[in-house]
């Protein structure tokens, strides 16, 4: 079920969709493999919902998603939440236009998009985990693959964070992300990353710093890791 408001120039539209009754038989699944690690995660089946809100502002171009959430039963609840600005109308029928002189053209198609995309800018991004389960039935199937129990396996994960982390090349981040994916898999509850910066990031600016100083992102974004709040 969607529902989305009445679109007005120089209105803000607001939406929201929800998909229920969500179901999947992994127990038919047609890959062997991927058929015994769910039912060695205990999911034969899975069931739940998605659902997601909304608003844009056609003047600004303002558009918020908050949030979009696929929630699974006796697994885990993924949310994500976005907040972009520069998406006119005005970019939207470039979009297409460009979708139609290019077509069968990808390269220059993504090329194109790119400039269009610089239009945009960041106020706020989160991608958050609210567990029920997975992660400790994921914490034992992969122990179990090397015959550690649930304990001895966080352990080693802890052990390894600091250094898969250490690759971005952001010291203070690291240990703060360390120790914030630490307490959640001691206790597993809930898990956010998010992008907050103070005031809205260009999109052109987020690309050059990709493009020369990938650490440099974390600052810009100002981005964080916590845990069971």
């Amino acid at each position: 079920e969607v529902n989305i408001s009445p679109y007005e120039p120089g209105g803000t539209m607001e939406f929201d969709m929800s998909f229920n009754d969500m179901m999947i038989d992994f127990s038919s699944a047609p890959n062997p493999q991927a058929k015994a690690t769910m039912s060695a995660l205990g999911y034969e089946t899975i069931s739940g919902n998605i659902t997601a809100a909304g608003t844009w502002d056609t003047d600004s171009g303002l558009t918020a998603i908050e949030p979009f959430k696929i929630s699974a039963t006796d697994a885990a609840d993924l949310s994500f939440t976005l907040k972009i600005g520069g998406y006119t109308p005005q970019l939207v029928a470039g979009m297409q236009e460009m979708q139609k002189t290019m077509k069968g053209n990808e390269q220059a198609m993504g090329m194109a998009m790119l400039g269009l995309m610089q239009q945009l800018d960041v106020q706020g991004i989160s991608i958050s985990v609210d567990d029920n389960s997975l992660t400790g039935r994921l914490i034992d199937f992969f122990g179990s693959q090397q015959g550690m129990n649930r304990e001895s396996t966080v352990a080693l994960a802890k052990c390894m964070l600091p250094i898969g982390l250490g690759q971005l090349g952001h010291p203070e981040f690291a240990a703060k992300a360390t120790a914030a994916v630490g307490q959640y898999l001691d206790d597993p509850m809930n898990l956010t990353v998010a992008a907050a910066p103070a005031a809205p990031v260009p999109m052109a600016q987020i690309m050059g710093a990709a493009t020369g100083n990938p650490a440099s992102l974390i600052d810009l974004l100002s981005v964080t890791v916590v845990a069971n709040q």
